[in-house]
């Protein structure tokens, strides 16, 4: 039961391999200072706040729910025969980004399991890309730092609106831009049990030879073969060097999952 917020909360999970049907059960210690999305938060339904000892109370007599964080496991292959699977398991997500940090990634993508624009058919895709790096997340991951780099600002919804209502030549001013930005943001973040990942690419660079275009997506397998020196960046907090020509293979794998509650 680790006591603090999200860091304390991923520090542990990092501790419980594979296969433990051990729960993981955070408490917020610091609520107004502190989210902590993996924690119980002491507040109960009618939004009064509720104390530790309600908490513990509710958790003896079985007042909650379980719920399974699915956890990205990553095998690096340096060769035919040389495979390791990692010891590191990423219960928010994973960064592919350069050793330095002001450079851009060059590297491979094969991204199996994407659907393609109809949201029907499932498709692969192979490509070469540059960016300022890789993001793949879970479910649990999906409202944390995938959410702030694919997320819309109102703004930014306001001024596309403006265009389109220049070019179709209609009036779309009885649109709430508030409604619109929320509604893409929401969708965003999906379950902690879902057994897909989903990636978003950081700027990605589509100029002369470099033509990118797979830039974000779910996906039921991700294979990064890296062209530059490298490294993958664990709930950032645990970093693996991958040197040119060494590949990494992303798969939720479900019997890795975290146990934990809530209310």
């Amino acid at each position: 039961m680790p006591t603090g917020g999200d860091g304390t909360f991923l520090e542990v999970s990092s501790k419980v391999k594979g296969g433990s049907r051990i729960p993981i059960i955070g408490i917020n210690t610091d609520p107004e200072r502190s989210a902590g999305h993996l924690c119980l938060r002491f507040a109960s339904c009618d939004g009064k706040p509720r104390g530790l000892e309600e908490v513990v109370q509710r958790l003896l007599i079985g007042q909650f729910k379980w719920l399974k964080r699915n956890r990205i496991q990553i095998t690096v292959v340096y060769s035919d025969i040389d495979k390791r699977i990692l010891p590191d398991l990423a219960l928010n997500d994973v960064l592919f980004v350069e050793n330095n940090p002001s450079k851009t990634c060059y590297y491979e993508i094969e991204v199996c399991g994407l659907r393609d624009r109809s949201g029907r058919q499932i498709i692969n895709i192979k490509e070469k890309q540059k960016s300022s790096g890789f993001l793949v997340s879970t479910g649990t991951g999906s409202s944390a730092w995938l959410f702030n780099t694919k997320k819309l600002w109102k703004d930014d919804v306001s001024e596309l609106i403006k265009i389109v209502e220049r070019r179709a030549n209609v009036d779309l001013s009885h649109l709430s831009v508030g409604d619109i930005t929320d509604e893409y943001n929401e969708s965003i973040v999906y379950p902690p049990d879902d057994p897909r990942m989903k990636f978003g690419v950081r700027e990605l660079i589509n100029s002369g030879i470099f033509r990118g275009h797979v830039h974000k997506g779910y996906a039921h397998k991700i294979i990064i073969k890296s062209r530059s020196e490298a490294r993958l960046v664990i709930d950032g907090a645990r970093s693996h060097q991958l040197h040119p020509g060494t590949s990494a293979i992303f798969e939720i794998v479900p019997s890795q999952a975290v146990h934990t509650v809530s209310f």
